[in-house]
């Protein structure tokens, strides 16, 4: 039934029913074995073939048909896979280990499995005012630890995005002191996960003063060299610089302390873009 509803509406050729006549069938016993072994896990999708890139039929007819099956992600990437290979051949080159799968699209992972979500700019300002002068017993306390400023400013990014990114060794994600990534409290990992991420979660790039709102990132190097202190913006001024920037933070601890009144050599501006989700 789901076979004839999508060949009706996308008119594809006999070969193309079959394929999708054999690839449900294939799709009944390949994904309950993914489910049930969680054995493939999206962290990283590469093309192996720049020219071979999907047209705007291929798309349509994936997300129809993944619709069918709730269009979850693992079951997305199976679909994806079994019409490049019946499309393209051999040419579609596929490798997959525990945790990794390169397949021929890395436009399918951003365009099918991917939507974009506001940054909520106020809850993250809410939260940065709940606890700028003390701890969320939820995270560990970090003041012991070189300081606690960029974790605090992670919770707050959180409160506005509600997403984390469990990508190992380059997300950002806490579970506890022992389980998190390395983006969660410190400083340079943080920027570099917000500027570079392609995937789930916040992301960022580096702007001018002018350009920054309420619950974008400051980070400031008191050396010149090294980044070590990370601030949360919690109120502008009509005219956007130094003196009209308010932000907060932990080690030390303020809320609505203007930028200019820190003595530092060198600082960046991150302006959060968006969140992106499944």
């Amino acid at each position: 039934m789901v076979c004839l509803v999508i060949c009706k509406n996308t008119s594809p050729s006999k070969d193309r029913c079959v394929f999708l006549l054999v690839y449900f069938c294939l799709l009944i016993i390949k994904a309950k074995a993914i489910i049930k072994a969680n054995a493939m896990i999206v962290t990283d999708i590469r093309p192996v073939n720049r020219s071979l890139i999907m047209n705007s039929k291929d798309v349509s007819i994936i997300r129809l048909t993944s619709s069918f099956v709730g269009g979850k992600p693992h079951l997305l990437i199976l679909i994806s896979y079994i019409w490049n290979y019946t499309k393209y051949g051999n040419k579609c080159q596929y490798k997959k280990t525990k945790n990794t799968i390169y397949f021929l699209n890395h436009i399918i992972y951003q365009v099918i499995y991917l939507r974009k979500i506001e940054y909520d700019r106020q809850k993250a300002k809410e939260y940065a005012n709940k606890w700028a002068y003390s701890r969320n017993p939820k995270y560990y306390n970090f003041d012991s630890l070189g300081g606690d400023c960029t974790s605090f400013v992670s919770q707050c990014i959180y409160a506005g995005s509600g997403v984390m990114n469990y990508t190992k060794n380059t997300g950002w994600y806490y579970n506890s002191i022992n389980d998190r990534a390395p983006a969660w409290s410190g400083v340079e990992f943080l920027h570099r996960f917000l500027i570079n991420n392609k995937g789930v979660g916040p992301r960022g790039e580096e702007v001018q003063v002018d350009k920054m709102e309420i619950g974008d990132i400051v980070q400031l190097s008191f050396d010149g060299i090294k980044f070590t202190h990370t601030l949360i913006v919690v109120n502008i001024g009509e005219i956007l610089n130094l003196d009209n920037l308010y932000i907060a933070s932990h080690t030390y601890d303020s809320y609505n302390r203007r930028v200019s009144s820190y003595t530092f050599k060198d600082i960046k501006f991150i302006h959060i873009n968006g969140v992106w989700k499944w």
